[in-house]
């Protein structure tokens, strides 16, 4: 949680240009933006984490090796779902709408 503050505090807007992407860890940065927009034909690609040879659904959903990862549960287990930690997904217009991904002004 400290982390995405001083994340927030550096990155107040976030713009993506036409034709970029955003993926893995840049994501976690994208989605620490105040506020984020992308422009056209922009992928967000997310997918698992793996730690030791093992991923994050191996992990029963209880576990403590998901507790230092996740702070928005429902994305979280969206996006380790999504893809293996060797894969990405690249996500719909929906689900970026769904997880509130664009254009959403969030407390520093």
């Amino acid at each position: 949680m400290l982390r995405q503050r001083l994340v927030r505090r550096l990155l107040l807007q976030k713009d993506n240009l036409d034709n970029g992407e955003i993926a893995s860890g840049g994501v976690d940065l994208f989605l620490a933006s105040v506020k984020r927009t992308i422009g056209k034909n922009v992928k967000i690609g997310v997918h698992s984490w793996d730690e030791d040879g093992s991923q994050a659904t191996d992990y029963p959903r209880e576990s403590k090796e998901h507790q230092k990862y996740k702070e928005a549960e429902d994305f979280y287990y969206f996006t380790i779902n999504s893809a293996t930690a060797e894969g990405i997904h690249y996500m719909t217009e929906e689900e970026m709408n769904k997880y509130k991904a664009l254009n959403r002004l969030s407390e520093i």
